[in-house]
């Protein structure tokens, strides 16, 4: 799984989909998920958005694969 380490030293979880590809020219998509959320509520969109485009998606500070501080600074 891919993490990414904040400022704070918080390991936040992201998804990039087809970063890798040369072939995409329609560019990038962010998807930015909501309270209770997590990047997994993306599913149906990335299936259908991925065969053009490189999506990235990330699970904010508390919520899905990334880190759930008990208090914060």
């Amino acid at each position: 799984m891919p993490f990414f380490k904040n400022q704070e030293g918080y390991n936040l979880y992201y998804e990039d989909i087809n970063g890798d590809s040369k072939d995409l020219t329609d560019g990038t998509i962010i998807l930015l998920h909501g309270f209770a959320s997590s990047a997994s509520f993306f599913k149906g969109q990335i299936k259908l958005l991925r065969k053009k485009y490189r999506i990235i998606a990330f699970d904010a500070l508390g919520h899905g694969k990334s880190d759930h501080p008990t208090k914060l600074n």
